[in-house]
């Protein structure tokens, strides 16, 4: 994952990093057990983002997973 400051990334909204190349072995880091279907996430430094159908925004802990706060949103 890579810090944006706009949606997909750059003023053409591409949504590409030409500039990184991506692991040549993807594996998965980690699971959140979080209540209802999650959103597509938003990535800040170390911390994720991401909202569920449950009602709640997470954010967690990038390197781990682990949840950092839950904000009630119903």
């Amino acid at each position: 994952m890579t810090d944006w400051n706009q949606y997909k990334g750059d003023p053409r909204n591409s949504g590409l990093r030409r500039d990184l190349e991506g692991p040549s072995r993807p594996a998965e880091a980690w699971t959140a057990d979080l209540p209802g279907s999650p959103s597509s996430p938003v990535l800040d430094r170390d911390t994720v983002y991401v909202g569920t159908t449950g009602g709640n925004c997470y954010a967690l802990e990038r390197a781990t997973g682990r949840r950092r706060w839950t904000f009630e949103t119903v």
